[in-house]
């Protein structure tokens, strides 16, 4: 087998399209160690970190025609979950097409929808999930851990025999480009998280959206320094 990276690159989301409506239930979920510190780490405090947690909710979704069933968590507020697991709902961006082993990117990976969804239908994939936005990064790690999904470091990704998930809180940038890139993003659903850390800033003069300085990554190094081929 050869550790070939496949990178799909998904379409926006219409704002306009129909919701997934599935009953939101609260979180019941010990975090982790390592998800608690990364926790702290974004929300800037244990009490921003609970404020989050006591305003998540979880959606019990079914993927793909009903082949699979994840738990997506975000903020109540945000309807985000539910318009990505109404866009997974069916084959759509060619998921089962997959190989059964490898590697696959997914770039903007929000939540964990596409992530997640690989990870259970191809349990022997490597899968690197590189999301900007710190906050929508925690709650890819938490749904990571609520769906099971092994965590993988990148001392794992040249393993043939490794399987899992990696996620990235990174931009992914063009050569030349420098140590940390401004992600804008609007302050809506579990983006409003984001605004407790010390770094944000407003954007333009407008109090609706935040830039916050995250590290860059520049994929193909990043994915030669790790063994596999682009």
């Amino acid at each position: 087998m050869t550790n070939e990276a496949s990178s799909r690159r998904r379409p926006h989301r219409d704002a306009a399209a129909r919701l997934f409506h599935s009953p939101v239930h609260p979180l019941r979920h010990e975090l982790s160690p390592e998800l608690r510190k990364v926790g702290l780490r974004i929300f800037g405090s244990s009490l921003g970190l609970a404020f989050a947690l006591n305003t998540t909710g979880v959606h019990h979704v079914n993927v793909l025609g009903g082949a699979l069933s994840l738990q997506l968590a975000s903020l109540r507020a945000d309807r985000s979950a539910r318009l990505l697991a109404d866009g997974m709902r069916h084959e759509r961006y060619g998921v089962t097409s997959l190989p059964h082993s490898g590697v696959v990117v997914d770039v903007g990976a929000n939540v964990g929808d596409f992530a997640l969804t690989v990870a259970k239908l191809r349990p022997a994939m490597r899968v690197i999930a590189i999301e900007p936005v710190p906050s929508t990064y925690f709650f890819l790690r938490l749904n990571l851990e609520l769906n099971g999904i092994p965590y993988l470091s990148a001392s794992h990704l040249a393993n043939p025999r490794a399987h899992g998930v990696i996620a990235i809180n990174s931009a992914v940038a063009g050569e030349n480009a420098s140590s940390f890139l401004p992600v804008s993003y609007p302050l809506t659903g579990d983006s409003k998280m984001a605004a407790v850390n010390a770094r944000t800033q407003n954007a333009g003069g407008s109090s609706s959206w935040r830039t916050i300085e995250v590290p860059s990554l520049l994929l193909p190094e990043y994915l030669s320094r790790h063994g596999i081929s682009w």
